[in-house]
């Protein structure tokens, strides 16, 4: 799963799709075999062996039937029109339907069985336990994460990064996503005791990362941008490790949006402490948030960091995902700078305060001197108007 999610991620920067089987991400249907199968109808597999003889699906387990369209030219019309493809098209109910892997999700082992595999079992009488088999545990929770689109092999790849049992999933298949906090709160701690090399922090969020709470992947190869959804409860983690005692620059570059409005329904935290998200559009017209991160968060857990971010959102069809998140080390003198512009406008808004709330009370004292009487409303009219200004 991690191979192949690091190469989609690649791929789709270099414009190539990248397809492959994930496990973990299969929930078994029931298949009607007569509508599903249509190769008895519209597919003629020409797999000749060297000696003449082929089969009607590559999932045909039984006796090939005779032809070579090379040396006889009736012999396509023969294979086409012969009692095996006429009675499939009656009914799917060969042995080797029954073993048919339409009829399997790529978790289950006998997808994965060879035809030859599978016809020396139907022959020994060993398929029906075979089948038994076959059905792999996590089906039960692969169906409930994607019920809540929760990616599981995310999940289980989180859970084996800090080192703890992926049976804790098992509590997601009990309570739904209310088994989420503790399960993030325990990925945490885990990670506090790994030792993570701290280094440039570049993530590809369409990739390989440590964290809860994310959905699918998306690899738009025509944009060349991959990007990772949240999962069903709006929230996802993140654990990466930074420089301790280091201020940081971070940025986060967004993928899909229904509207930019949206953005302002985001938050961001680092080991519970809020940050003030800024929103710019880059020079190819992607969205990107930024935030500082202080050194004093840096240095809580010797450089590692829980970031968390929150989309308040009610409704189904707003829904964001994310492409990228980094981190940069502030320079002294930009984290000064900041420092101070942050200061400057935390006082400016004191002495505006200040110069609205001294105007109120001068303006209380001619009302009262020109209308004792029916001073109160206007005063009142007058304090609303005050502290709405003061507010903004």
């Amino acid at each position: 799963n991690d191979v192949f999610d690091e190469a989609s991620a690649i791929g789709v920067r270099l414009g190539v799709h990248v397809e492959g089987g994930r496990f973990f991400t299969s929930v078994k249907q029931d298949v009607d075999l007569e509508t599903a199968c249509r190769d008895p109808l519209d597919i003629a597999y020409l797999n000749m062996e060297k000696q003449g003889k082929t089969a009607p699906c590559c999932q045909w387990a039984e006796a090939p039937i005779a032809m070579d369209v090379y040396k006889d030219v009736g012999a396509f019309e023969r294979f086409w029109n012969s009692e095996v493809y006429q009675s499939l098209r009656r009914k799917r109910d060969f042995d080797s339907c029954k073993a048919c892997g339409i009829n399997r999700v790529f978790d289950e082992v006998m997808f994965h069985f060879t035809p030859f595999l599978k016809l020396q079992l139907i022959k020994s009488g060993r398929i029906a336990s075979a089948e038994t088999a076959s059905v792999y545990p996590e089906h039960e929770l692969a169906s409930v994460c994607n019920q809540h689109r929760l990616n599981l092999p995310s999940l289980r790849r989180t859970l084996l990064r800090v080192g703890l049992p992926t049976e804790r999933l098992n509590e997601i298949q009990s309570i739904g996503t209310a088994a989420l906090p503790k399960i993030d709160e325990a990925c945490w701690d885990a990670f506090c005791a790994t030792d993570v090399d701290a280094g440039p922090v570049d993530l590809d969020l369409a990739g390989v990362f440590a964290g809860i709470g994310w959905g699918n992947a998306e690899y738009d190869v025509n944009a060349m941008r991959g990007s990772r959804w949240l999962g069903g409860t709006n929230t996802g983690s993140i654990y990466i490790r930074v420089a301790p005692g280091q201020p940081y620059h971070l940025r986060l570059t967004l993928g899909r949006v229904s509207s930019p409005a949206l953005v302002n329904r985001l938050s961001l935290t680092a080991c519970g402490q809020a940050l003030r998200l800024d929103s710019s559009i880059s020079d190819d017209g992607k969205i990107v948030l930024t935030a500082y991160v202080p050194a004093k968060t840096t240095a809580l857990h010797e450089g590692r960091l829980w970031i968390v971010l929150r989309f308040m959102s009610s409704s189904d069809d707003q829904r964001i995902s994310f492409s990228r998140i980094n981190f940069a080390e502030c320079e002294p003198e930009a984290a000064s700078a900041r420092f101070r512009r942050e200061i400057d406008t935390a006082l400016n808004r004191v002495r505006v305060q200040k110069e609205l709330y001294a105007e109120w009370i001068s303006a209380c004292a001619r009302i009262i001197a020109s209308d004792p009487i029916g001073s109160i409303p206007r005063i009142l009219r007058r304090l609303r108007r005050v502290l709405r200004a003061a507010h903004r």
